[in-house]
């Protein structure tokens, strides 16, 4: 009698498992049809929506997925930005902070990327020849960059005669508060505009710096 009754109560365990695995597999099989689904209807939109030229800066998540940050809204998280799809960021080996110029279509979930008109201003197929900015040799400085413009300026002859800085140069400023170090950035900013204004470019990023001390 109990030996029967253990027969029984196993047999009925496992056909309470095996339909445990049976709902189990229904479920995720419903799941994928659900994501298939999806998935076709996305395309379907995307295919029959308008296409829209937009511009802006990518900002990759950890997870693989993108969105472009346009500079009208200051370059901040919006809602309609174009969300790019891990499989593009994969193809063309995006990273944060390129220029992406594209072809952008409004789907189910919202503006997406359809196709990249250009990066960082060249065709995606010379983007993709680039080295990565990691894998770069530095260079020294091989031309010198002549810093004095005026007999009462003490700060650049200075430099020009015991620190001269060159093309390519790399430098730190350490120094106390209230020392001067702002100053000094200016004249040298000053001596590169008066004395290279033709042949060279300049951006300065002051982090953290108050406007009404630097203009």
């Amino acid at each position: 009698m109990d030996s029967g009754s253990g027969a029984d109560g196993s047999g009925s365990d496992h056909e309470r498992r095996e339909n445990r695995k049976r709902f189990r597999r229904s479920r995720k099989d419903r799941r994928k049809e659900q994501r298939e689904r999806d998935r076709d209807r996305e395309t379907a939109i995307l295919e029959s929506a308008p296409a829209v030229e937009v511009e802006g800066l990518t900002e990759i998540s950890p997870k693989g997925f993108g969105f472009l940050r346009q500079k009208n809204r200051g370059y901040q998280q919006h809602p309609a930005d174009v969300f790019i799809t891990p499989e593009i960021v994969r193809i063309h080996g995006l990273r944060d902070g390129l220029l992406i110029k594209c072809q952008s279509k409004h789907g189910a979930r919202g503006p997406q990327l359809t196709e990249i008109i250009s990066i960082n201003g060249k065709e995606p197929e010379a983007y993709h020849n680039l080295p990565y900015f990691e894998e770069l040799t530095a260079i020294n400085p091989n031309k010198r960059l002549a810093l004095e413009t005026r007999p009462d300026r003490m700060t650049t002859r200075v430099i020009d005669m015991m620190t001269p800085i060159g093309r390519g140069q790399r430098g730190l400023i350490v120094a106390p508060p209230r020392t001067g170090k702002t100053t000094f950035l200016e004249h040298i900013a000053e001596g590169i505009l008066e004395n290279y204004e033709d042949q060279m470019h300049l951006i300065i990023m002051l982090i953290d710096e108050r406007p009404e001390e630097v203009t």
